[in-house]
């Protein structure tokens, strides 16, 4: 089976104004693609073009690349802006017409793409009259019947024909695109392929709609063709951890643990270590860790240092009482993903005596 997927994204186009995220965006789609919750396993299968390289022609011509494959599957995305009539590269409007032909001519068997501009909503009527008929014109009322008779093709657009399509300064993103990646990082997944379950087009379109539509206070509503709920998207990682992280080595001390984990099947995937040093009755200190490994076998390092001042006031002893004294104290290292799935625990009691 051949999956292609080309990204494109450019926050300067010659007339309109600079965008803050689309290229950053279009990196995100691809880390999510070629990353262990995505379908490709190689990035040799993916073709992104960002910035200054993403011009009309480079578009077209990865487009016109792919009709010499066939792929199975082919994801196109496009984030930055647009208008009722087309795309804007970085040096060119490119058409919904030439775009929508270029795509077809690839003529992949099942074709996911993804449009995160303004106005996306229009493309509808271009690809559609493309897709069946180059040359003529085809009355809105087909559109639906179209998409039905012709499952290979499915269509995200990140708002309709009259609106504009928002970018979020605290998501560090667009709307549409910030929420569909969440949706495939959160979803429970409605495909089973095997043991594991893969969350759909449909399914991750519709969380994202939702979102998208509520937090813009309706004035923001993306628009989905041929969605029919077969195609996966992310490998789900609501109901069971993705991969394995395993805790390998710990030194540890009473106000200081040193540890190393090994993570397999976890690319781009954010592992967290939560270490916590207590006692029976009492949580004297707690911090948690993060890493997102760009390898599939990664071995990363933490450490936790405890300030000992702060440390013996929370015990609540005087310092001469704690000199002759010792305290049997307990480390508790566990590494979780984002939906709190235990992936390793380790518990290590350590004596704090004061020298």
């Amino acid at each position: 089976m051949k999956f292609r997927l080309i990204v494109c994204g450019t926050n300067t186009t010659k007339s309109s104004p600079k965008l803050n995220f689309a290229e950053s965006d279009a990196a995100r789609i691809l880390d999510h693609f070629t990353g262990a919750l995505g379908p490709l396993s190689a990035t040799s299968d993916a073709q992104m073009l960002l910035g200054a390289s993403a011009t009309r022609q480079n578009i077209l011509n990865s487009l016109t690349r792919l009709g010499r494959e066939t792929p199975d599957y082919l994801v196109f995305y496009f984030s930055g802006h647009g208008g009722t009539e087309s795309i804007e590269a970085v040096d060119a409007s490119l058409h919904y017409m030439h775009l929508a032909n270029a795509i077809s001519a690839a003529r992949a068997s099942r074709t996911l793409i993804i449009l995160d501009v303004c106005h996306a909503g229009a493309f509808r009527r271009f690809f559609k009259e493309a897709r069946v008929n180059p040359s003529g014109f085809i009355k809105p009322d087909w559109l639906i019947a179209l998409s039905k008779a012709n499952p290979g093709t499915r269509i995200m657009m990140a708002a309709t024909e009259d609106q504009n399509a928002k970018e979020s300064a605290a998501k560090e993103g667009g709307h549409f695109t910030s929420a569909i990646l969440a949706a495939l990082g959160a979803c429970e997944g409605d495909i089973i392929i095997g043991n594991k379950r893969w969350i759909s087009d449909h399914r991750a379109f519709a969380q994202a709609w939702n979102a998208v539509r509520t937090e813009s206070g309706g004035e923001q509503e993306p628009v989905g063709i041929g969605l029919d709920g077969y195609l996966p998207l992310a490998l789900s990682q609501a109901g069971s951890a993705v991969g394995s992280a395993v805790i390998t080595s710990i030194n540890h001390s009473g106000t200081e643990l040193i540890f190393e984990t090994s993570l397999g099947e976890r690319s781009k995937i954010e592992t967290h270590a939560t270490a916590v040093l207590m006692r029976p009755s009492q949580i004297l200190h707690q911090e948690k860790l993060s890493v997102r490994p760009l390898g599939n076998r990664e071995v990363c390092r933490g450490v936790v240092r405890v300030d000992p001042d702060a440390l013996v006031e929370k015990l609540g002893f005087s310092l001469s009482w704690f000199y002759y004294k010792q305290v049997e104290l307990c480390w508790h290292l566990i590494l979780t993903d984002d939906h709190h799935h235990e992936l390793d625990v380790a518990l290590l009691p350590v004596t704090l005596r004061q020298s």
